[in-house]
Order: structure tokens, then sequence, then C-alpha cells
């Protein structure tokens, strides 16, 4: 999987990638200036309520410093993002 992820710099100006985009929840809360705990609460929310599916929105990807011990870490999709 191609990861890219929308940035935006400190004068406002928004990068949105031309292709998927899947980012990770430290990713989202650094966009949107928000603590990761609030990221989070809010992702296990939609999926508590059912508003979005796990399966069509996360996907756990190798971590890239430590692909060869196995881990891994989730990204989101934009669906999810934007929610």
């Amino acid at each position: 999987m191609v990861r890219r992820i929308i940035t935006m710099t400190e004068g406002g100006q928004i990068t949105m990638p031309d292709k998927d985009v899947w980012m990770t929840k430290e990713e989202i809360s650094d966009m949107f200036g928000l603590p990761e705990t609030t990221i989070a609460r809010t992702i296990h929310s939609v999926y508590k309520k059912n508003e979005l599916y796990v399966h069509e929105t996360m996907s756990s990807i190798p971590y890239p410093q430590h692909e060869s011990e196995g881990w891994t870490m989730q990204v989101y999709n934009l669906d999810m993002i934007l929610y």
C-alpha cells in the first residue's frame, strides 16, 4: 500500500494528494491541531455507532522502522479522516 497524507503549513496552505489518503491517528491529530486522545475517542465512537465500518476505513500496515520485527500501525482512510 502506498500511503499518502494531507498536510497543512503554518500559513494554512493545504496539500491534498490526488490518490488514496491513509493517515495515522498521530498524523490526523497533527493536521487538525487536536490531541491524539480526542481523535482516538472520536474514531472509537464512530465505530461503536456503526456510522462507518472498520473493514472499510481502517487498515494495518507495516511500521517502517520495525517492518522486519512484524510491527504494524493502523491507518485510516479519507472517509474517517473527514468524519
